[in-house]
């Protein structure tokens, strides 16, 4: 345990700092498996990147944390709650949308966030922008509740919820969890007759609002490889939006054309971390 890390210990509740002990006095025994102790271990490193969260309710069945007067519904290990919530808020995995939308004054936005997960950027966003609407898509059911969960929680009513997944046309969907083991924060979708989950095209999605996206943001595990690789199609989706998020999954995704597509449609573009961020304007 690095001396930072030891530090961190003392912060964290009596529960949790017991179960912190247990994990490290059991690791060189290869007896790390239990779920309630790996929790444990992954809010101490949370601590890392977040010095100011405090652990409100902590259990084997759910986690409460706050943060500068945001709170935070997550799921324990196996869940990957505690890994992104340490990515989109503690590593600010999304801070160059911030950055982009001052540059370009883009004012009181709209935010249309595919792939919402548990809710986790739709709370970094509004944070950071004042005036923000939202319309927040998530496919996972279990997800889903989280979502909803973390939305009412922080008193969140600018946004629209909608269950269901962004696609190339209205369809049913099965929700497939056999990549990158499986995590869910690694779902995608793929079409089936009775799935059950409802796919929608973009317009679908935005329900008549022709007045242009200001920021998408898409993590979808794959699944842009379908909307975003033919230049048509990439064309019909970006056309009214000012600044993209995209995490680009290269074993799915042909990241080249997605490139090329982005600069024939006017996009400068950079890659920071795992997301590759695109807006048009200086």
């Amino acid at each position: 345990m690095s001396l930072k890390r030891f530090f961190n210990l003392g912060k964290l509740p009596v529960e949790v700092r017991k179960a912190v002990i247990r994990y490290y006095l059991t690791k060189p025994f290869g007896k790390t498996s239990d779920p309630y102790l790996l929790t444990a271990k992954n809010l101490l490193k949370l601590t890392e990147h977040m010095p100011h969260l405090k652990i409100a309710a902590f259990s084997e069945k759910e986690l409460l944390l706050t943060s500068s007067a945001t709170q935070f519904y997550a799921r324990p290990y196996p869940s990957s709650d505690i890994l992104t919530l340490k990515e989109v808020w503690g590593q600010k995995e999304y801070e160059p949308c911030i950055e982009l939308l001052s540059k370009l004054k883009i004012h009181n936005p709209l935010v249309v966030d595919i792939g919402s997960n548990v809710g986790y950027s739709i709370l970094y966003f509004a944070k950071n922008l004042s005036g923000a609407k939202f319309i927040a898509v998530e496919p996972d059911p279990e997800n889903f509740r989280q979502l909803k969960k973390n939305m009412q929680a922080n008193n969140l009513n600018a946004v629209q919820l909608i269950q269901g997944a962004w696609y190339t046309k209205n369809c049913r969907l099965s929700i497939s969890t056999d990549y990158r083991g499986g995590t869910n924060a690694s779902y995608y979708v793929a079409e089936k007759e009775d799935g059950p989950i409802q796919g929608y095209t973009l317009p679908e999605l935005l329900n008549g609002n022709t007045s242009g996206i200001d920021l998408l943001k898409i993590d979808i595990e794959g699944t842009e490889s379908l909307l975003l690789e033919d230049e048509n199609k990439a064309r019909d989706i970006l056309n009214t939006v000012r600044v993209v998020a995209v995490e680009i999954h290269d074993d799915k995704a042909n990241r080249t054309q997605i490139m090329k597509n982005l600069r024939v449609l006017g996009f400068n573009y950079f890659d920071q971390g795992n997301t590759t961020f695109a807006y048009r304007g200086r």
